[in-house]
């Protein structure tokens, strides 16, 4: 029963130590690794475009999924060969904005999709704000990727 105790303990104190040194070493380079988590705060964002003000968020894996799954809805089932480069983007910008805005002005009915607004270019700029937030987002991400499979810190 003791040698178990000892076994265990053994085991818990070199887990604890390497914990330790890796905790040392990313302290002595004083650089931090920044992941998803740490943009917590940053992933929604407050903008204000042609006077309105909609609080959006970045656009992730999942989101873009969802978004071109809205967007083959919205063309109706057509083929992406038989739409202009207009109607696409068109299509893509109200996907993009009914997926990645969390909160519209008064004006606006959120249980609808932003199809339903009277002007079109508020869609095509509301949507290039979600990709200028998603980019700075990747942005932020890239920096910390590890180089030849050395992590940074």
């Amino acid at each position: 029963m003791s040698s178990i105790i000892v076994k265990n303990f053994y085991f818990f104190y070199l887990l604890t130590f390497f914990y330790y040194m890796i905790y040392l070493i990313i302290n002595q380079t004083g650089e931090l690794n920044l992941n998803l988590l740490d943009l917590e705060d940053e992933k929604f964002k407050t903008v204000t475009v042609k006077g309105q003000t909609f609080k959006i968020r970045a656009m992730f894996p999942k989101d873009k999924r969802l978004i071109a799954q809205k967007r083959m809805v919205l063309q109706n089932g057509q083929p992406v060969s038989s739409l202009t480069d207009n109607d696409f983007y068109f299509f893509e910008n109200i996907a993009i904005n009914d997926i990645c805005i969390e909160s519209m002005p008064k004006g606006f009915d959120s249980n609808l999709s932003c199809e339903n607004w009277q002007d079109e270019e508020l869609i095509h700029l509301v949507a290039n704000e979600i990709r200028k937030h998603t980019s700075y987002i990747e942005e932020e991400l890239k920096k910390n990727r590890p180089i030849d499979g050395i992590e940074k810190g």
